[in-house]
């Protein structure tokens, strides 16, 4: 079965070039377009791994927070997190949030693949 990655991101350019990247890997993408469609696509699908976004102009909620929501909760605590946002501006604040490593912006497709590969290896 293949491992699910969830992309988290109110750009949907992003999402869907990451989609079709995990795809060509063998990975199953899914994909939120808001915090709170994460936390409870995260809860429900219980991805592998989450490349969580800082900011979403649509969302109450924001990245740091359904991190933290996310790490908090003992059904979801042990998917891995990457924050992602501009360059370093959030990356304190997603490792203090619980997030495994972070990924600023903006990423080619091969940083996005590199940085999945770290976590995930092959599908």
């Amino acid at each position: 079965m293949a491992k699910k990655i969830l992309i988290a991101d109110d750009e949907k350019n992003i999402r869907d070039v990451a989609s079709i990247i995990l795809s060509r890997e063998g990975f199953h993408a899914l994909s939120a377009e808001t915090c709170e469609d994460a936390v409870q696509l995260a809860r429900q699908e219980l991805p592998d791994l989450i490349i969580l976004d800082a900011q979403f102009l649509r969302s109450r909620l924001q990245g740091v927070d359904a991190c933290r929501m996310l790490k908090e909760n003992s059904r979801t605590k042990e998917i891995r997190i990457i924050g992602s946002s501009s360059p370093y501006a959030y990356e304190d604040e997603f490792l203090g949030a619980g997030a495994e490593d972070y990924l600023p912006k903006p990423y080619t497709p091969e940083q996005l693949k590199r940085k999945i590969m770290q976590y995930m290896g092959g599908s």
